[in-house]
């Protein structure tokens, strides 16, 4: 069963794993480099999610790709940054990683933590099939999973008194996904919002270009039926 939490830019997957995507850690070094100052967010964001596992039952943490931010490579702040968050979060539950395209040389960095790192083309969580969503995934989470979770997209709503962080909840389009996978189980997809607030996002409002939303999104999201849902709970 899949739960989404009031409030929260995660969901929830039989009321013990917790699945969240683009943590982007780092972020706010690039801001510096602009002359912008903003606090931590790595700290931030760690104590959200600390606060959070310490009161509900979550027994592991799934991050759906981009955890570092910079690319190409990192820098030996972001490593420390990266290193910090992981492995304060391991001492609370098991932590598991889909690598997105930010993340590039995760592995190696993350040497040494208890910390598992996945294939870049996702995995299958009992009836979810989990990738970050900038590239297709494997076979076997099309063949296996009737939702597919992804994030990459940071999809947003702009208002007239702002933007706010949405999910997307869409219907994939069968025909289309069958044109590339010999077996076709996934019915549905969930786009998650970005975990770390200021790294911004897709108005999807607006035109669509691969290059941000990634193929599935873009190639077999039947978006005109759409959902988008606030982390507040309400369907727009």
């Amino acid at each position: 069963m899949l739960k989404f939490v009031k409030n929260f830019p995660g969901v929830m997957i039989r009321n013990d794993t917790l699945v969240i995507a683009d943590l982007h850690i780092g972020f706010e070094l690039e801001l510096l480099k602009k002359g912008i100052r903003v606090p931590d967010q790595h700290t931030k964001m760690l104590k959200v999610l600390v606060g959070f596992v310490e009161k509900s039952h979550v027994k592991e943490l799934i991050v759906a790709g981009d955890v570092k931010h910079k690319v190409p490579g990192s820098t030996k702040k972001e490593e420390t940054m990266v290193r910090e968050f992981l492995e304060t979060m391991s001492e609370f539950v098991d932590v598991t990683i889909v690598p997105g395209n930010h993340d590039a040389g995760l592995e190696k960095l993350v040497s040494g933590l208890n910390v598992k790192v996945e294939d870049v083309k996702g995995i299958v969580k009992q009836n979810y099939g989990l990738f970050h969503g900038h590239a297709w995934p494997k076979a076997e989470i099309v063949e296996k999973a009737k939702i597919l979770i992804m994030g990459h997209v940071h999809p947003i709503i702009k208002t007239a008194s702002g933007q706010m962080r949405v999910f997307v909840k869409t219907k994939l389009n069968e025909e289309k996904l069958a044109e590339r996978y010999q077996k076709v189980k996934s019915k549905l997809l969930l786009v998650l919002p970005a975990f770390n607030e200021l790294v911004g996002g897709v108005d999807l409002s607006k035109s669509l270009e691969e290059e941000l939303v990634g193929p599935v999104m873009m190639s077999v999201a039947m978006l005109g039926e759409a959902e988008y849902i606030t982390l507040a709970g309400q369907v727009i």
